[in-house]
């Protein structure tokens, strides 16, 4: 019986073994580009960022602030990476509150995005905010192990 017992520990401990997954994360608030930004341009800062994303290599990237624009380079300068998101509002320069990954090792299985406001679902300004206020939710699916994960 005692074999038995240790023989279904070793098994289940087994099998907790494969279904760890590590995922990195990393989160950056780009701040749009302005064109008053001086030092801190869009122009002067998108090289550094591409290279930090590219440095810490992470499975998904959130970042606050970011324009069609610098989406865009990010993508065309990290061919791994592609992003979901949503703009906050109609605005041709609005922000987005995207998250980026891995397009070779997760499938998107949905995504959504929310407005902090007692109407999350629609484009609505939350309690006293001055702005439309987001949250982007992305279901995933790793590729090789099929693990679903949000």
């Amino acid at each position: 019986m005692k074999k038995y017992i240790s023989l279904s520990l070793v098994l289940i401990m087994t099998m907790i073994g494969f279904a760890q997954q590590n995922i990195s994360i990393m989160s950056y608030n780009i701040r749009l580009a302005s064109v008053d930004d001086g030092a801190n341009h869009w122009n002067i800062r998108k090289q550094k960022l591409v290279d930090l994303i590219k440095y810490y290599d992470a499975d998904f990237v959130g970042v606050q602030e970011a324009q069609v624009p610098q989406l865009d380079f990010i993508k065309q300068n990290n061919s791994s990476l592609d992003f979901i998101g949503s703009p906050r509002n109609d605005d041709k320069n609005a922000e987005y509150s995207a998250i980026f990954y891995k397009k070779d090792q997760y499938k998107v299985l949905e995504q959504h995005t929310f407005w902090l406001s007692e109407t999350p679902e629609k484009m609505s300004k939350g309690w006293d905010a001055s702005y439309y206020r987001i949250i982007t939710y992305g279901l995933f699916q790793d590729k090789k192990t099929k693990i679903h994960f949000g």
